[in-house]
């Protein structure tokens, strides 16, 4: 099977807006965030973390937490 990121944004057309929309796979870098906001704030990030010792993991959350955070602040 094929991950593309671009499947959240090819569907985000065909989900009725009172749904929630949960980009769930493929997700590796901050980039991909950044990518994916205009669609969603819901993501699952599970793989590209586990493959990750301890402290990379804890950079990586961080990183990812800072740019949900910054993207919320941004559309009060």
């Amino acid at each position: 099977f094929e991950i593309d990121l671009s499947t959240t944004e090819r569907l985000m057309a065909s989900i009725p807006a009172e749904l929630p929309v949960i980009s769930a796979s493929g997700i590796e870098a901050a980039t991909d965030l950044q990518r994916l906001l205009p669609c969603t704030r819901n993501f699952l990030i599970g793989s590209s973390l586990m493959r990750l010792s301890s402290t990379p993991r804890k950079q990586k959350l961080n990183d990812f937490q800072k740019i949900v955070s910054a993207q919320h602040v941004e559309s009060r």
